[in-house]
């Protein structure tokens, strides 16, 4: 709602402002009927402002209570204060399905891409996150009250719409889904908020991402699809250095390559190209730590543009200066050897 303040500087305006204003927020006012006179004509001038500044005000509220900031941060990790100023506004939008879905904000670098999205549903739906169950407790998704999710769509008189969504990079066989991880807020009944979390493979493009946004109506079998085309923009990095390993076959199953590392106001990312040399010892292989470098997001074996599966982490924080040094564990979390990496 207008403040009283917003609401009188409006009103103080002359009719030549109100007319600019108006024009450069995209409406058009008629001019009125003789009959009616000037002030019917300020009154349309007035409408039109206050509804292009309502709506302008409803997208900013969404952005800064479920913008990327707000949703990635919590008591283990925060955005790092320099990726801050990075985030891009979005306004992308689709609608389908009953629901329309508006992405807000946008961040990614070499290595990671966060994204975050508001979908709002229709007055027949309680919207929930795709992985819940009509068992669940109400309060498993942040809302107040008694029962479950069931129950509560009961008392309403709505049916339960499970919401996912992924984006999709452009691969070199069309769009491809890579790992990601996606949190969900229930604003409400009919809103929910999304930040996705998306690894973005060594060397891919940008170009030609999209955003699929899936909805699955309570006692249906096949999902609803609506695509959003999403243009987003790297973030300059600021170092890239290339590290060769000191011993390539030091790890048991795996020779590595040499590893390109970022540092950007997202952290540190590092890649390394990964061959299996025996698939007994490689499959042992369940994780990666290092030395250097704390709080990281990824490590896996992904499959690059290059058809070349690359271990690849981002969002690293610490130092890297001449020497990367990698742990790798087994499934037992047992050190079986070490990667040591030197700046060339």
């Amino acid at each position: 709602m207008l403040s009283e303040e917003i609401l009188f500087a409006i009103n103080d305006a002359d009719d030549g402002m109100l007319e600019a204003v108006s024009c450069r927020l995209g409406y058009r006012v008629q001019a009125a009927p003789a009959r009616l006179g000037r002030l019917s004509r300020r009154a349309a001038l007035l409408a039109a402002v206050i509804a292009a500044f309502l709506a302008f005000s409803a997208v900013a509220y969404a952005a800064n209570l479920w913008g990327i900031r707000e949703m990635f941060n919590n008591p283990n990790m925060e955005l790092p204060e320099a990726a801050e100023d990075l985030i891009v506004s979005q306004s992308e939008s689709g609608q389908g399905a009953g629901i329309r879905c508006q992405v807000t904000e946008s961040l990614c670098d070499v290595n990671q891409i966060l994204l975050t999205v508001t979908v709002s549903g229709d007055e027949t739906h309680i919207l929930v996150p795709q992985d819940a169950l009509p068992e669940d407790p109400l309060e498993s998704i942040g809302r107040d009250g008694e029962g479950t999710l069931a129950d509560h769509a009961a008392r309403q008189g709505k049916t339960l719409l499970y919401i996912g969504a992924t984006l999709a990079l452009p691969g070199p066989e069309g769009p491809e889904v890579h790992a990601q991880g996606i949190q969900t807020t229930c604003i409400s009944d009919s809103e929910m908020a999304l930040l996705i979390q998306a690894e973005r493979p060594a060397g891919s493009s940008l170009e030609g991402a999209a955003l699929c946004v899936t909805t699955l109506e309570e006692g249906a079998s096949v999902p609803e699809r609506l695509e959003v085309p999403v243009a987003l923009t790297e973030a300059a990095a600021e170092t890239e250095l290339i590290f060769a390993p000191v011993d390539p076959d030091a790890v048991p199953g795996v020779r590595v390559g040499e590893a390109t590392v970022t540092i950007s106001p997202l952290g540190v990312s590092a890649t390394w190209p990964e061959t299996m040399t025996n698939a007994e010892d490689y499959y042992k292989i369940m994780k990666i730590d290092f030395e250097e470098l704390t709080d990281f997001e990824g490590s896996g074996s992904v499959l690059g543009d290059d058809g070349v599966y690359h271990n690849q982490i981002s969002m690293g924080q610490g130092t890297v200066t001449d020497t990367l040094t990698v742990h790798y564990y087994d499934w037992d979390k047992q050190p079986i050897g070490d990667i040591i990496f030197k700046k060339k």
